[in-house]
């Protein structure tokens, strides 16, 4: 069973984007998830800032990485991070359609491809990790009550 208190999530990238139609931008955050010396993950988060109404998003690539490897020994897994109630909530969604992602994972997972399944818990794993170390995601976790 993996645990989140051993993944590290570091980033290699962000990206702000302006937002034409409200004072608030975007924030795009992605890097890699760690345990010990192997990466077993990328992962992007985007959130508008100062706009809880919006949520955040999750994508993780997960698979395995570096030399002899494949997109088709990756899939693509996304949640969505929203308040209700003043509490946060993750909810795993479908990730076909999210964004291409086709030149790192050759599987687009649908929720029922991990909810109820062994995959759940890596993917609670990662976004635990990934939520709670990433320096950049504090503003998202200051949202709930």
């Amino acid at each position: 069973m993996m645990n989140w208190q051993e993944l590290e999530p570091i980033r290699t990238g962000e990206k702000v984007i302006p937002c034409e139609q409200h004072a608030d931008d975007t924030l795009s955050l992605w890097g890699e998830v760690r345990r010990g010396n192997e990466a077993i993950a990328a992962y992007f988060a985007r959130y508008t800032v100062d706009c809880p109404e919006f949520g955040a998003s999750f994508d993780f690539i997960i698979g395995a990485w570096g030399e002899g490897t494949s997109p088709d020994d990756r899939s693509a897994v996304s949640a969505d991070y929203q308040i209700h109630d003043g509490n946060g909530a993750f909810m795993v969604v479908d990730a076909e359609g999210r964004r291409d992602f086709s030149s790192l994972a050759s599987t687009m997972c649908r929720r029922d491809d991990v909810i109820g399944k062994d995959l759940a818990r890596t993917v609670f794993a990662l976004l635990d990790a990934v939520f709670m170390k990433e320096p950049g995601l504090q503003p998202v976790r200051s949202w709930a009550h």
